[in-house]
């Protein structure tokens, strides 16, 4: 039994060791971390898509129905419809940056040559934050605009 346990802690500290040079290496990579921060930009805005379509067609129906209403009653509501068009145009620029990085973007781009490599992932970076907040901000404001 006590073979058994010490060649368990054996073992385990082995492989602890080994998941500590691996973690090692990867953090000492720089080109590695900015594609996992990269792909983690991409990852949380990603499944907020459907929920933005959803909201550019909840935003179009609330603005259709302004428009049918009376023109005394449109008057009034003249700026909420004015907020309701700037919080579609927001969603429609977040839908299309997205599409638009995700179509862009080489995941395999300038392999050989890793300074090259890893400027196009830094600028990447910047790209995929500027999508993620777009999307993020979009889906916000007209969370709220249909709230009222």
């Amino acid at each position: 039994m006590k073979k058994l346990v010490l060649l368990l802690a054996i073992t385990f500290w082995f492989t602890s060791c080994n998941n500590n040079e691996n973690n090692e290496k990867k953090e000492a990579n720089p080109v590695d971390k900015i594609l996992d921060e990269i792909i983690e930009g991409h990852d949380a805005a990603m499944p907020k898509m459907k929920k933005l379509e959803r909201l550019q067609n909840e935003i179009k129906s609330s603005i259709d129905s302004v428009q049918k209403l009376p023109e005394s009653a449109r008057a009034k509501l003249a700026p909420y419809k004015s907020a309701l068009e700037s919080a579609l145009k927001d969603l429609q620029n977040a839908d299309s940056f997205m599409h638009k990085w995700m179509n862009e973007f080489g995941y395999d781009s300038l392999k050989d040559n890793v300074e090259d490599r890893l400027n196009y992932l830094k600028s990447e970076l910047t790209k995929v934050n500027e999508m993620k907040t777009a999307v993020l901000n979009s889906i916000q404001k007209a969370d709220s605009l249909l709230k009222k």
